[in-house]
């Protein structure tokens, strides 16, 4: 069953997203609080885990440049992150995306 268009973000305005009116796209991220949940000194930490795995973790053919969580949540361990490249990312993020949307582990 297709999804019902949503709304642009801004009130009153007619159109659904994504809106073509410059500004009333919805940010990528918009009301996420992950940031916020990211421990002190995470720039460090995401610096010494791209240093460890310099190729990508995942197809082995690319140069690390995200420092991915391998299980999602707020753990932030050495054993839980991996220095993934940005197709890779990409790739995860929406699978891990598509797959909250349905329900599936």
């Amino acid at each position: 069953m297709p999804r019902a268009a949503k709304s642009c973000r801004k009130p009153d305005c007619p159109h659904t997203q994504p809106c073509p009116i410059p500004g009333h796209q919805v940010k990528a991220w918009e009301g996420s609080t992950r940031r916020s949940r990211l421990p002190k000194g995470w720039d460090k930490i995401r610096k010494r885990i791209l240093e460890r795995d310099p190729i990508c973790s995942i197809c082995g053919n690319a140069l690390s440049t995200v420092c991915d969580h391998k299980v999602a949540g707020d753990d932030h361990s050495d054993a839980n992150l991996q220095g993934i490249c940005s197709d890779c990312d990409k790739a995860k993020s929406s699978r891990e995306g598509r797959e909250a949307r349905n329900g599936a582990a």
